[in-house]
């Protein structure tokens, strides 16, 4: 059995000062310091290297490992490789851990069964209407239904590659993350670790602060991105049903438009999308009730909007994709 227990897995894709304020966060856990951390830098930013050796200086044990323009699906599977502790965690270079973090992940694995672990993320508390505004969005569960917060209505909970732990023989077992799939390289893996008898499980305590340094047109890319994958086949079965039903509703809208109310399906679909618009509204009080902020109420809805549509485009494309690839091989 490897001496120490855990090992840090940090993919970089931010700053340098996200980096350091990361490691910095590591440096003051509730914690013996019997843990390494990889910084697997892809070599985007400048600086990251710096950040790493004053961590170092500051008695974190670090391995850097340089490797530019490597994908985040393979700096994170470079991790399992190098990885020499029992148990293996992953975090972002945009995420402050609190303080028990890893102490709460450590109590995880006290069951034989446990094979990854994830936790909540929340938007920092300097943060700014944007990134609170997001972070409400993705965490919601008009946003995610609730698969990001262990609520698993839609089947088996996934946990996420910025804030989970895993079994690292169980990683190497499973063959590590999907490199294929470059948005969700966690779905594939997590599915052959569950068919090798190991558990996902969701712990409401392994709570991280995240920054999100992503503008809007980089959300629309990325839920599309997302979107296209799940409709490829990339993703939980319960969450499929969610997209197909999301589809459904959205040909009733245009059948409905192009008929000009000479179906009696009409009403159902006005009917359908009010209930969409005070969704959206509830959101929008919820939203200023949990963040105290009415700019984040008033940013919430349009956000929520754009997040589904985006999804739901990005889904359709996936089926066009994979339907355009069945036939071309068929041929």
């Amino acid at each position: 059995m490897a001496e120490q227990a855990f090992s840090i897995a940090i993919a970089c894709s931010h700053s340098a000062d996200c980096l350091a304020s990361t490691l910095q966060a590591l440096a003051e856990l509730d914690y013996p310091k019997g843990f390494e951390v990889l910084v697997i830098d892809d070599g985007r930013r400048e600086g990251r290297e710096d950040a790493a050796v004053a961590a170092k200086t500051a008695g974190l044990s670090i391995h850097y490992l340089s490797a530019p323009g490597i994908g985040r699906a393979s700096a994170w599977n470079v991790a399992i490789h190098e990885a020499g502790a029992e148990n293996l965690a992953f975090l972002d270079d945009g995420c402050v851990p609190s303080p028990d973090w890893l102490k709460v992940y450590d109590n995880a694995f006290d069951e034989w069964t446990a094979g990854v672990v994830g936790g909540p993320d929340r938007a920092l508390k300097n943060a700014g209407v944007w990134e609170r505004s997001l972070s409400y969005v993705l965490n919601s569960f008009l946003g995610s239904l609730g698969l990001r917060t262990g609520r698993a209505f839609l089947g088996r909970y996934y946990p996420r590659p910025w804030n989970m732990a895993a079994r690292t023989e169980a990683l190497r077992l499973a063959g590590g993350f999907g490199e294929h799939a470059p948005v969700s390289p966690e779905v594939p893996m997590i599915s052959r670790l569950t068919r090798l008898a190991f558990k996902a499980s969701f712990e409401p305590n392994a709570v991280v602060g995240r920054r999100r340094e992503t503008g809007p047109l980089k959300l629309v890319a990325r839920d599309f991105r997302l979107g296209a994958e799940r409709g490829r086949g990339i993703a939980p079965p319960g969450v499929r049903r969610a997209y197909a039903a999301g589809l459904i509703a959205l040909l009733c809208v245009i059948a409905a438009a192009w008929a000009g109310g000479r179906i009696p399906g009409r009403e159902i679909v006005l009917v359908a999308l009010g209930a969409y618009g005070a969704a959206l509204i509830f959101s929008s009080a919820h939203s200023a009730i949990l963040t105290k902020s009415p700019a984040v109420a008033v940013l919430t809805p349009a956000l929520m909007a754009t997040h589904h549509v985006s999804h739901l485009a990005g889904y359709v494309f996936g089926l066009l994709s994979k339907a355009a690839s069945g036939f071309a091989r068929a041929s």
